[in-house]
């Protein structure tokens, strides 16, 4: 099916990973090099703005940010956290992608990270 090395649906002839699955784990690896990069805060990184501003608070807190709903799915607390997630996304992403495609993949995991 459109050149991603999958035969039958749900079967994995070729093992290759589809594209937004593929950004989406690379992504997450860049943000945690940075977060490792800055001795685990992203202050160094980003100058004023701390990673206490990226990850995910209340909305009665007062460094609520609306872009908190997004950046905090990018942030992990340790290597296993992230090898753990992006095997999980590896693993079921490449399969939903292909199916729906990449515009509703995109969505769906923006919506659950966001839910």
């Amino acid at each position: 099916m459109r050149g991603y090395g999958w035969g039958e649906p749900g079967v994995i002839m070729h093992g290759s990973t589809p594209k937004i699955v593929k950004t989406l784990i690379f992504i997450n690896i860049g943000v945690f090099l940075l977060q490792l990069a800055s001795g685990g805060g992203l202050d160094k990184v980003f100058g004023l703005c701390s990673h206490k501003y990226l990850q995910q608070v209340s909305n009665a807190s007062p460094i609520f940010l609306i872009w908190q709903f997004f950046t905090y799915m990018f942030l992990h607390g340790g290597v296993w956290h992230l090898a753990i997630n992006m095997f999980i996304l590896w693993m079921f992403g490449k399969e939903l992608e292909v199916m729906w495609g990449e515009k509703n993949f995109l969505r769906y995991y923006l919506a659950c990270g966001v839910g």
